[in-house]
């Protein structure tokens, strides 16, 4: 069974939507960098904050956990995610992994 990654990253109400843009379009161009990531995808929630925070969704996708841990160390993906949480423009977000179609 595949393990399945969701990133949520809220980005504060003054970064433009062009940088927004190219941190995301950056951050799935991982997919062909790193070749354990099976599958990667993500998108604008189009929620709308009172504090007009700017939320994506990315939704990755590895074959099992060892994957997902290679994928967090991995300083590709470790610099990407310094450039995304930078204090400048993260305003939070939450990361949580399953095991696909696994029910307890």
């Amino acid at each position: 069974m595949t393990v399945v990654r969701l990133e949520t990253w809220d980005f504060k109400a003054d970064v433009p939507i062009a940088s927004i843009k190219e941190m995301c379009d950056r951050y799935l161009g991982l997919k062909n960098e790193i070749p354990y990531i099976v599958s990667m995808s993500g998108g604008s929630t189009g929620e709308g904050f009172d504090d007009q925070r700017q939320r994506v969704v990315f939704v990755i996708e590895f074959e099992n956990w060892d994957d997902l841990g290679r994928y967090i160390e991995d300083p590709t993906a470790v610099a990407t995610h310094a450039d995304m949480g930078s204090p400048a423009v993260y305003e939070g977000g939450r990361f949580v992994e399953y095991t696909n179609g696994l029910w307890y």
